[in-house]
């Protein structure tokens, strides 16, 4: 257990230290968040997890390196079931304007208070006893590299959870 604990944090330690260059391609952002949740659903723990997929048929392409934003959508997924406690709904809605791309991940979970929402990607912050404060640093870091943005906040609608919005470039 110890030694797992500690490869982790030395693998999330070099992709924070070191990310590899990314390689963007037009990409189906559908597929690749379809792909991160078949691997999170294949896990027995998560059995109580339902996902509401709101996919905008319109969305074709978004220039993108695949395997980071697979990352990006695991890392936010996990802490999204984890939030919840392995049970509840995680709605993810995507969309584009003439500028950006948009997707959405609400969980209903108990929401993030505003003092920690405040800091979530700031490297080695957790609350979590066994995180290490890196993942949601990686995906910001990722995201940054992409051209896009990540805010965290609740729900527009004033409803429960927590509400990750990841906004990308439009393809030109």
């Amino acid at each position: 257990y110890q030694v797992d604990r500690l490869n982790r944090s030395a693998h999330d330690l070099l992709a924070f230290a070191r990310p590899k260059a990314g390689k963007p391609v037009p990409a189906r952002i559908h597929l690749i968040v379809d792909r991160v949740l078949k691997m999170i659903a294949g896990d027995p723990k998560n059995q109580g997890i339902q996902v509401d997929r709101r996919y905008d048929p319109e969305l074709v392409h978004v220039l993108v390196d695949p395997e980071q934003m697979e990352q990006v959508f695991f890392n936010i997924l996990l802490n999204a079931c984890q939030a919840m406690d392995l049970k509840g709904v995680i709605t993810i809605t995507t969309g584009a304007s003439a500028d950006d791309v948009f997707v959405s991940v609400r969980d209903s979970g108990p929401g993030i208070p505003e003092e920690v929402a405040s800091r979530i990607f700031e490297p080695f912050f957790t609350t979590r006893a066994k995180g290490t404060g890196l993942g949601l640093a990686i995906v910001h870091k990722i995201i940054q590299d992409h051209g896009g943005s990540i805010q965290a906040a609740p729900p527009a609608d004033g409803g429960g959870g927590t509400e990750m919005v990841i906004r990308l470039p439009a393809e030109a």
